[in-house]
């Protein structure tokens, strides 16, 4: 892990989290500038470079910036899911960066497919760094994701492709993945004993996985002492459940807040609050 750190997009990703909590001191007036700023330079590059924004700033004779967000949001029609997965291509910009597409989970009934260029997976994954390093932990120490592998199960190359990558990938950022789907008392007690054995620092996954764990511990009474922080994610948490965690595992827990067309939106910080992240969602 020592060699990883200074990998170019590492060494890039700890510079990003210096700007990050620099903007979390700006003041409200300098936040609604920047967000004005890059709806502005978003919106230039759409109408001329996407189909569907350019036939749209035609067609309803929109400008080419705005003088507040107010106007911005009164004037450009909200999109509707259906029209995205009716003509998904009709939303890429002609001369997109390298990246790939990506599907919604589907909770709404109604699966979403959106491109993400590589460096706008990046940012997303910085905002997490930020949540973590608030919690005094740092993105290279151990994790456990409790999480589900549904992608591994994918026909043809796509589901081969995350097979060989994912353990790569995971001993990259030195985590360890546990099964989401197998969350009896025995499958409970394998993966406290292999996140003791394996001094993980921080537990990542769905809030009602977490919580089972977190209930198991508390009942065997197991203690994790390397363990810092609990992130529960991907489904609703309220306090009850913060409060089961921190009294099993005997360490914080917060909330992340996010979707894969936005990323993070908001995050659980150590002062109580939810910070939602206006520096990278600039609109409602």
């Amino acid at each position: 892990m020592k060699l990883a750190r200074h990998l170019p997009r590492f060494r890039r990703a700890y510079r990003a989290l210096d700007e990050l909590a620099a903007r979390e001191q700006w003041s409200r007036t300098d936040l609604e500038q920047f967000q004005l700023e890059q709806i502005n330079k978003q919106w230039q590059l759409a109408i001329a470079h996407v189909p569907h924004y350019r036939s749209l700033a035609s067609r309803e004779a929109l400008p080419q910036s705005f003088d507040s967000l107010a106007d911005f949001s009164q004037q450009v029609p909200i999109l509707k899911k259906a029209e995205v997965n009716a003509n998904s291509e009709n939303f890429l910009s002609d001369q997109r960066a390298e990246g790939s597409w990506h599907r919604t989970g589907g909770s709404t009934g109604q699966p979403l497919k959106v491109f993400r260029s590589h460096d706008s997976h990046c940012r997303m994954l910085w905002q997490k760094y930020r949540m973590e390093q608030a919690w005094g932990v740092d993105f290279f120490d151990r994790k456990a994701f409790l999480w589900g592998h549904a992608a591994s199960f994918a026909p043809g190359l796509a589901g081969v492709k995350q097979r060989l990558t994912q353990p790569c990938l995971d001993w990259l950022r030195n985590r360890i993945r546990l099964n989401a789907y197998q969350l009896g008392p025995s499958d409970l007690a394998r993966y406290l004993d292999e996140i003791a054995r394996r001094k993980v620092k921080v537990i990542y996954g769905y809030s009602s996985a977490v919580t089972l764990l977190a209930a198991e511990a508390q009942r065997q009474r197991r203690e994790l002492p390397e363990l810092k922080l609990a992130i529960l994610t991907a489904e609703p948490a309220d306090p009850e459940m913060l409060k089961t965690c921190e009294a099993g595992l005997t360490a914080s827990a917060a909330i992340e807040y996010g979707s894969v067309e936005c990323g993070i939106i908001a995050t659980g910080m150590p002062d109580g609050t939810l910070r939602v992240r206006e520096d990278a969602i600039y609109l409602e």
